[in-house]
């Protein structure tokens, strides 16, 4: 089953204007959900999801008194009927850096808002090392889609990518020809002579002050 990328957008657009549990499969929470909406110098957007987490009192320092904080999520989800690569990840990038930016020009009262990436696409881009940056993103996540005829859409979080043919034997005893130990004992021999340097160092420095002084 083939669809379009602007299908795909109608389908979670309106998960959530039905304030659908199938939201919580890509991460998000029932909230204003806001189509395409642009940042000036940064682009478009898919869908910008706003959750309001709500809020809490902080003592204020300042003035010994409180303020009421409110607390924000804010989701960027960047959809695409193809592969995900490294393309794909950076065009996220942009839409979370444009969006804080802004944020921190319009937040005028301190609230806690928390921005977070999501991208979806048909499949990960597997050529290349581009999957082991996907479990070192802190604030995107990324979902791949998947059709059927009777169950409709699905979502699957990217989980973490390993290579199969990784051997950790060989490469102990490649380590073990390093001859760790000697490098350890190396190591603490400079670290030995870097704290003998400076408290000599130390030594003359107060020396100094005391002739200084009288």
């Amino acid at each position: 089953m083939d669809i379009l990328e602007n299908d795909i957008e109608d389908i979670i657009f309106d998960m959530f204007k039905e304030s659908s549990d199938r939201v919580e499969d890509f991460g998000c929470g029932n909230g204003l959900t806001i189509r395409q909406p642009i940042l000036s110098g940064y682009g478009k957007m898919d869908l910008l999801n706003i959750v309001f987490e709500g809020s809490d009192w902080e003592h204020n320092s300042t003035n010994s008194g409180y303020i009421l904080r409110r607390n924000w999520t804010l989701n960027v989800i960047e959809l695409k009927r193809g592969n995900l690569g490294y393309n794909e990840v950076g065009q996220l990038a942009r839409y979370l850096t444009g969006l804080k930016r802004f944020i921190n020009t319009i937040n005028a009262k301190g609230d806690r808002i928390n921005i977070y990436g999501i991208l979806i696409g048909k499949q990960i881009e597997k050529n290349g090392d581009f999957i082991y940056l996907l479990d070192k993103l802190e604030n995107i996540s990324v979902y791949t889609y998947g059709l059927d005829y009777k169950k409709g859409i699905s979502f699957e979080e990217s989980g973490v990518w390993y290579n199969a043919d990784e051997n950790f034997n060989k490469a102990k005893s490649e380590l073990d020809s390093l001859n760790i130990k000697e490098i350890v004992r190396e190591f603490y021999r400079k670290r030995i002579e870097i704290i003998k340097e400076d408290n000599e160092e130390y030594q003359r420095y107060l020396r100094e002050q005391e002739e200084a002084n009288g």
